[in-house]
């Protein structure tokens, strides 16, 4: 099957397109002879479905390959530095033009007056920084469909720029725009608004409020995602809770997660993806679908990304440089044996050239990071992890450098969960068994806090203080939060009997968000698309 699926005209990074009209017939039955074996019976599976060209509308000439898509701000671990990153499908020179909100007179003045007026320059102090670009082809990646350049699987991303923004104040809000400078001018986005990050060790400026908040979700896709195909679920329903009947629960939860971002009683800081991102599953044109869908908020609080099996996984093919995670040869792990198949063999090449994360680590693959009270982990559940490994090492002297008397709230985020209570098959159990003897004994030497996963399409909570399957036992909370917007997991699914299992949900799409208030105080809530907290939990410590 073509793994295209186009509900709406996509993002073209070409100067022109043509439309094609083919007719379709399939062969009557009675007209075929009989297979005598299986191979016969493929031929003529082959055999029945005739396409024949009809006509072409011609080259049809398109302008909009140079406004930036898919605006998007990343952290890249310096305390007041940002990263912006947009697409076109143009060459050129990529910039970012910012001024503090509160020195933009256009909060008094008409903009047309400001364009006009000679006072512009003295009233507006305005900063301008450049970046650079990169790109992917088809043969960057490491196997089919991602590697094929037939109709319906590779198209080019155009133009993927990255702007970095510096000497931000903690706090302060920015006006923004990213362009595109060419031969004749700057082509500027639309104006978009950012914040200053949260620095390491901030405390909450008000009494009663967070000194910090981030969102955090999993699986997500978008209307493009043929999760029929790459998921064997049917197309999704409706998201409870959300407006209208468009039969899209992860534009549902994006437009919650805008609606958390723009809510002025409380700020996020960050949105954290725990893997699973788009579904491409190489089918290119769905990564430019998905950087639009969450331009809404993507665009106004850095996201810090993780790569989910739909993301990365692959049979081989990374021998040869391909893979940037470095990797020669696939994870495949005894205990995991049938559960890392390949899905799309992207390798992570798309993820990790869209998303800019913070340094020190892997790339996207595994990194750290801090924002005020937090130390935040993320995790390659893909990846190597068993003891001795590269993740493991890198792990294991992260967790030992974290000041605890700055950052006391340890968070660590991987896409496959180390604890749930579903059992979608005996893989999935199996490979969370096999994490647990790899790295449990080490997040509980250190003391983790909270541990957040996706992968399953559905909400689970543990006990607190789950260590060795037993609760208050001095280990993490578990949480998975995969709820975000991929078909949710089929209530006929078995649960397996436990007694570290606090919440489950598999009715709601939504997002979980954390509060951390200070050293000893931290509540998570699950947010259901429509608003509604479906659960919450204070973490509390001496």
């Amino acid at each position: 099957d073509n793994v295209w699926y186009i509900p709406s005209f996509p993002i073209v990074r070409e100067d022109s397109c043509e439309f094609r009209l083919y007719s379709h017939s399939v062969d009557d039955a009675s007209n075929r002879g009989n297979a005598g074996n299986d191979a016969d019976l493929e031929q003529e599976e082959e055999q029945k479905h005739h396409y024949t060209f009809m006509a072409t509308t011609g080259p049809i000439s398109l302008t909009s390959n140079i406004v930036p898509t898919g605006i998007h701000i990343g952290l890249t671990g310096e305390a007041n530095e940002v990263i912006i990153q947009f697409a076109t499908g143009h060459a050129g020179e990529p910039l970012v033009q910012y001024s503090e909100k509160g020195d933009d007179v256009r909060n008094s003045i008409e903009l047309e007056q400001v364009r006009e007026s000679s006072m512009v320059a003295s009233m507006v102090s305005t900063t301008k920084v450049k970046g650079d670009s990169t790109t992917y082809v088809a043969a960057d990646m490491c196997e089919a469909p991602a590697t094929s350049t037939d109709p319906g699987f590779f198209v080019s991303p155009g133009y993927l720029h990255n702007v970095k923004v510096g000497n931000l104040k903690a706090g302060v809000e920015y006006n923004y725009k990213v362009g595109l400078g060419f031969g004749q001018g700057v082509k500027w986005s639309d104006e978009h608004v950012l914040r200053g990050p949260t620095p390491r060790g901030a405390t909450s400026s008000e009494e009663g409020k967070p000194a910090l908040t981030f969102l955090a979700l999993a699986n997500q896709g978008c209307a493009e995602s043929r999760y029929d195909t790459v998921l064997g679920a049917d197309p999704p329903t409706t998201s409870p809770g959300a407006s209208g009947s468009r039969n899209n629960p992860a534009r549902d939860v994006a437009d919650l997660v805008s609606s958390l971002v723009d809510d002025a009683r409380t700020t996020i800081d960050s949105v954290h993806h725990l893997g699973n991102l788009a579904y491409a599953d190489g089918a290119a044109h769905v990564w430019d679908a998905y950087a639009t869908m969450i331009q809404s908020y993507a665009s106004r609080v850095p996201v810090l990304v993780g790569v989910g099996n739909h993301d990365y996984d692959h049979s081989g093919g990374g021998g040869d440089g391909k893979d940037p995670s470095g990797v020669a040869n696939a994870f495949n792990p005894p205990w995991g044996n049938g559960a890392f198949a390949t899905t799309g063999g992207e390798c992570g090449v798309p993820v990790s050239k869209r998303f800019a994360v913070p340094g020190g680590g892997n790339g996207v693959f595994w990194y750290s990071y801090d924002q005020s009270l937090v130390h935040t982990v993320m995790l390659s559940s893909e990846h190597n992890m068993t003891i001795g490994s590269s993740q493991y090492v890198w792990l294991e002297n992260d967790l030992a450098k974290v000041n605890r008397s700055i950052t006391p709230w340890l968070v660590v985020e991987m896409h496959r969960p180390m604890y749930n209570s579903e059992l979608v098959n005996w893989l999935n159990p199996m490979v969370s068994e096999g994490m647990q003897n790899e790295i449990e004994d080490l997040l509980n030497h250190y003391e983790t806090d909270l541990v957040l996963s996706g992968h399953y399409h559905s909400y689970f909570r543990s006990c607190n203080g789950l260590y060795a399957y037993e609760c208050d036992n001095a280990g993490p909370t578990y949480i998975t939060v995969g709820t975000g917007g991929a078909p949710l997991d089929a209530n006929t699914t078995s649960l397996i009997p436990n007694s570290h299992t606090e919440h489950f949900d598999r009715e709601h799409f939504g997002v979980g968000r954390a509060s951390v208030y200070n050293a000893t105080s931290l509540h998570w809530e699950f947010v259901a698309v429509g608003g509604d907290v479906i659960d919450d939990l204070w973490l509390t410590k001496d």
